[in-house]
């Protein structure tokens, strides 16, 4: 059977629950944070969604760091009070 190749990924913040009207400000950062934990992959390309990221891989082998990065990753910064729900 021939190996899968994924081109794209998809990371769904899904259910946030954030204090007040900042959801939009968590979301912004956590999209900022997955980004600059996959900085070293030059060939990524992100597209921010209403409710998630769209990483294109552009031949990147990159699909085991992302899977770690995007439920490891914090969406408030210092303190890492806030996490993304799986």
């Amino acid at each position: 059977m021939p190996e899968l190749l994924y081109d794209h990924i998809i990371v769904r913040y899904g259910e946030l629950s954030t204090k007040g009207n900042n959801r939009k400000d968590f979301t912004r950062q956590l999209t900022q944070n997955i980004r600059k934990r996959l900085q070293d992959y030059e060939k990524l390309t992100f597209n921010t969604l209403h409710d998630g990221l769209f990483i294109k891989l552009n031949g990147e082998d990159v699909l085991s760091e992302l899977v770690v990065v995007t439920k490891t990753v914090k969406g408030e910064e210092p303190d890492g009070s806030a996490a993304a729900e799986e």
